[in-house]
């Protein structure tokens, strides 16, 4: 693991090394981020596991890529498919995870809340699916989910997501209900 100066790979401020239990290592780092880095990588590969710390961000880099068929889109609304059936049951039995797909969505969820709490100008930061969506109001009063279905290319399942997220936090605002649902700019 290391911590970098500023928020590129040129200076280092502090490297650790870990070793021995998995179970140390995930009390000694980032639970959620770390817990996916071990359960869903490629053991049949010796690399490391590495951990980078910058100013504005961590990096956590695992070898072994996503699972075949899995889209980012997909593991973003929380499809989950083990690579290691067996170290995630015991994690799981350890009440170490939910074994529910929740990683990668509760660490994005973290990410969006403190992005939404820092302001530019007085003006909340908004993610760029979020600004396309926005966009669509420039020549529409109301959008449905088909909408941004087609705009961003993203599956009906995503839209779904990206609707509730901008509804919580205030962006969009429901009109009706079932099928006859649509969405106007929030006030």
């Amino acid at each position: 693991m290391a911590v970098f100066e500023g928020s590129k790979k040129a200076v280092f401020k502090e490297r650790k090394d870990f070793s021995g239990s998995l179970l140390e290592q995930v009390e000694e780092a980032l639970r959620e981020a770390l817990l996916n880095a071990i359960i869903h990588r490629d053991y049949s590969f010796s690399a490391s596991t590495l951990i980078s710390f910058f100013d504005d961000r961590i990096e956590f880099v695992t070898v072994g890529g996503l699972v075949q068929e899995m889209t980012l889109d997909d593991i973003l609304i929380g499809v989950s498919i083990l690579r290691n059936q067996n170290l995630a049951n015991v994690f799981y039995r350890l009440k170490l995870i939910e074994a529910y797909g929740t990683g990668l969505p509760k660490i994005m969820e973290n990410y969006e809340e403190k992005k939404m709490n820092q302001t530019a100008g007085g003006n909340s930061f908004v993610t760029k699916r979020e600004e396309l969506v926005l966009r669509l109001f420039d020549s529409n009063e109301f959008i449905v989910r088909n909408d941004i279905e087609q705009a961003a290319g993203v599956s009906q399942a995503t839209a779904i997501v990206l609707l509730r997220e901008m509804t919580q936090k205030g962006l969009l605002e429901k009109v009706g209900s079932g099928k006859l649902v649509k969405y106007k700019v929030g006030e």
